[in-house]
């Protein structure tokens, strides 16, 4: 995976990294007609909540000699459904008395993705991952949240803003848990999907949302696990549950019971032994035959506040988590 850190305005940051994807041979994905209409009717909600990306697509465009429509349509209303397990934890249960998030990003590969520290000119640095470019499926920023996106089923696609921009934004703008809730609330989503999102005070929501409807919890306990379902009876009625992925609900109970079971204040150790011992006995999710199927191809643990990221830049059953931190 391929390591950047990237600062300017939004034009010059997509500009630097359009030379890399460049210079790296990266190949573009295809833009189908179906996606490239979608994007025409994505776009009205994306210059009215996220003007600013259209400055860094064009920019990629630009630094990498490429065609701005194709990079729009890949970038800006992406069909990828990943999969994933995160995890947040409040202060009161950790040792070090910081607000703890684990992340597995579950998915077939990591061909177009990146880890970044991005500085964009006027917006909060974050670190992440991107996806197709301009999106962060997770993330945390300096300002002490984290976002962290689960996928769920519920049909297909509506003009709106795809959930990778919307976790982009969060990282960009938001200095609390509740910047991010009342941002996600007021969205038009694009599809059905999960946000994690916490801050270093310890405030923690679990925002499901579909293109109709939003709904926000806050754990009572300082805890909250999702993956790929929806968990309120508000929203059940959004999700096909017929094409629930079928280890969601175990992966969820294992975080459950890991957490029911502990001994004493959790530590960031421990949070990385859970997320990379393979499923079932924990979360990491392992290639079927021939490395075939979808599979934990990233993760991180992070106590916010600290600025700083444990990534393990593959699979953790198989990669080392390493420390990143903010560049002065």
């Amino acid at each position: 995976m391929f390591m950047y850190r990237l600062a300017g305005t939004y034009r010059q940051i997509g500009a630097e990294y359009g030379m890399l994807l460049r210079a790296n041979r990266v190949p573009l994905p295809q833009l189908s007609q179906t996606r490239r209409e979608f994007f025409k009717a994505c776009e009205p909600h994306l210059r009215e909540y996220a003007a600013e990306l259209f400055e860094e697509v064009d920019g990629i465009a630009e630094g990498g000699g490429y065609d701005v429509e194709r990079i729009r349509g890949v970038a800006l209303a992406p069909s990828a459904r990943p999969e994933c397990t995160a995890m947040a934890i409040a202060g009161q249960h950790t040792a070090s008395g910081k607000t703890m998030v684990g992340r597995n990003h579950d998915w077939f590969g990591a061909g177009y993705l990146a880890f970044c520290e991005t500085r964009p000119q006027g917006a909060i640095p974050s670190l992440g991952v991107n996806d197709l470019f301009v999106g962060r499926p997770d993330g945390i920023n300096a300002a002490g949240v984290a976002v962290a996106i689960t996928a769920v089923e519920g049909g297909r696609d509506h003009p709106g803003i795809m959930f990778n921009l919307a976790s982009r934004m969060v990282l960009d703008r938001c200095h609390s848990t509740e910047e991010a809730v009342q941002f996600l609330q007021r969205i038009r989503h694009a599809r059905t999907i999960n946000f994690l999102v916490a801050d270093a005070s310890g405030d923690i929501a679990l925002v499901e949302a579909a293109p109709r409807k939003v709904h926000v919890t806050r754990p009572e306990n300082g805890v909250a696990v999702v993956t790929n379902h929806f968990q309120s009876d508000e929203m059940a009625r959004y999700e096909y549950v017929r094409k629930r992925a079928s280890n969601s609900y175990p992966r969820y109970c294992t975080l459950r019971e890991w957490f029911a079971a502990r001994r004493g204040p959790i530590t960031v150790e421990d949070m990385q032994a859970i997320f990379r011992t393979p499923y079932s006995q924990g979360v990491c999710v392992l290639p079927r035959g021939h490395g075939r199927g979808i599979h934990t191809v990233w993760s991180w643990v992070a106590e916010l506040g600290t600025g700083e990221l444990h990534f393990a830049a593959g699979s953790p059953c198989e990669t080392a988590y390493k420390e990143y931190g903010f560049s002065d």
